[in-house]
This record gives structure tokens, sequence and C-alpha cells, in this order.
């Protein structure tokens, strides 16, 4: 049991030492992930969203089997509902990505 506990500590610790700040589209967004994740060529974009609706950005690992991809869009959100619309979508990631750790949360 010691050594399971000793092996998942170094195991979290590690993950969280190979995380660096990934900063995208001029820095309007960034975010911690995993340092071997790299921008995806358009090519592998193409191929992994075939529908072209693909995000703007996407980012991953070189298999491309884990990924993260966003957009940016110029949707007019009136400011007195910003709060409102970030906590809906904290809830939403809350339960699509149970145990996601929110760094930083805020407008």
């Amino acid at each position: 049991m010691k050594k399971i506990l000793i092996t998942a500590t170094l195991l979290i610790f590690t993950i969280q030492l190979s995380a660096k700040t990934h900063t995208l589209d001029d820095g309007k967004i960034s975010f911690e992930a995993n340092d071997e994740f790299q921008a995806f060529s358009q090519e592998i974009i193409d191929k992994k969203y075939p529908s072209k609706r693909a995000p703007k950005f996407v980012i991953g690992t070189k298999s491309t089997k884990t990924s993260i991809g966003f957009d940016i869009k110029n949707n007019i959100i009136d400011e007195a509902n910003l709060d409102d619309f970030r906590k809906g979508m904290s809830e939403s990631f809350d339960k699509i990505i149970p145990g996601i750790v929110w760094i930083k949360n805020e407008l």
C-alpha cells in the first residue's frame, strides 16, 4: 500500500512538472496542458474534423489521440450576463470533464 501511495504521489508530481502554459490567438487565450502538446497542422485538423466544422485552434499529442480544440466567436453577450455565461460554461465543463481543476476561472 505504501508503494502505491508513493508511486501515485510521484506520478502526480511528474504530471504537474510536465505542464506548460500554452498561449494562442495573440495571447487572447492561455491554459496549462501537457508540455508535449503542440499545435496541429491544418492537414491534421482536417483529418480529425472531417465535417469541415473544425475549431480554429487545436493542440494535442503527436499521436493526435488527445487534443484540445477551441474557437473564439464574435458573439455579442450583454456585459450584465457575462458572469452567468461564465458560470454556465464552468458547470458544463465540470459535467463533461469530471475532476477538472480550474486554476483560474474569472472574467
